[in-house]
């Protein structure tokens, strides 16, 4: 975590979802350095709070975050989406196999593109692509 030069994390499995991962997640990630974080299969789970879509919609470096195969749910794509609309660096964002229903997609759909208004198109984060 300390280490000035690491801005790359790949971690996927840690803990095999034995344990909550959403802690070493929001760790990991309040080190602005870190570009490109692979947390897949680290079972993390919200538990409804905001800590982890805090440091994402902050964080000024982040351009790839992988969290296919975790514990997400469809608050979480609300969280998600509240986070990306104002971070405007991550490219790209993964999130196959989560636990999330149609309206858990169509929230993260429409933070992306949302044509309801010229209002809503511009406020849409044209720079992120979802994944899963």
């Amino acid at each position: 975590m300390s280490h000035p030069n690491i801005s790359q994390c790949f971690l996927s499995g840690l803990g095999r979802e034995e344990r909550n991962g959403r802690d070493y997640l929001v760790n990991l990630l309040r080190k602005e350095g870190m570009k490109q974080v692979d947390f897949a299969g680290c079972g993390v789970n919200t538990d409804g709070q905001s800590a982890l879509f805090d440091v994402i919609k902050h964080h000024p470096n982040l351009v790839w975050l992988c969290l296919d195969h975790n514990k997400l749910n469809d608050r979480d794509a609300i969280g998600l989406s509240d986070a990306l609309r104002y971070n405007r660096t991550l490219d790209e964002l993964q999130l196959r196999g989560n636990e999330f229903t149609i309206l858990g997609e169509e929230v993260l759909m429409n933070v992306v593109y949302n044509d309801s208004s010229l209002n809503a198109v511009a406020d849409s984060n044209h720079v992120c692509t979802i994944e899963g």
